[in-house]
């Protein structure tokens, strides 16, 4: 995971580049956060977590840099709404279950910290990352299957 979560992180922050790419605070906002996440990811595995315990620390970052390039995101598909519906807009629903997904782990990371520190964990957080796990790459199979239907009707 120390090695999964800046690849995660550059990955998703690629994909919004190239979907906001248009707007010039973004561009600003994209190359400094990758600075950062890498910088701290490097830090966090050689002296806060390292490499045999669970970064959640990284964790956590990911979702606070992630999140605002969600918002950001909500914020453009409203200033320049589609013609189609959102439920056919492949980009809605990558962007909500990117939303769902970070916003929740953000939650139940930051919690998992404080639980970890008192030696107790709640029974309920392993069935809430299997549910929001499982509602995210439902998200994520949505937006390939729009994706694919739209790049078949281009083609015919």
């Amino acid at each position: 995971y120390h090695v999964y979560q800046p690849l995660q992180y550059i990955l998703l922050s690629l994909i919004y580049y190239e979907i906001l790419g248009g707007v010039k605070f973004y561009r600003l906002y994209f190359y400094i956060s990758i600075i950062i996440f890498i910088a701290f990811c490097i830090v966090n595995l050689f002296f806060l977590q390292t490499l045999y315990s669970f970064p959640s620390n990284s964790l956590l970052l990911c979702a606070v840099f992630l999140l605002p390039q969600i918002l950001l995101l909500y914020v453009e598909m409203i200033d320049r709404p589609a013609s189609t519906s959102l439920k056919n807009q492949s980009v809605f629903w990558f962007n909500t279950g990117n939303l769902l997904f970070q916003s929740i782990m953000f939650l139940i990371w930051g919690f998992f910290n404080i639980f970890k520190n008192t030696g107790s964990m709640p029974n309920f957080l392993p069935i809430t990352i299997i549910i929001i796990n499982l509602l995210y790459y439902g998200c994520l199979s949505i937006t390939l299957y729009l994706e694919k239907k739209q790049t078949t009707l281009v083609n015919i």
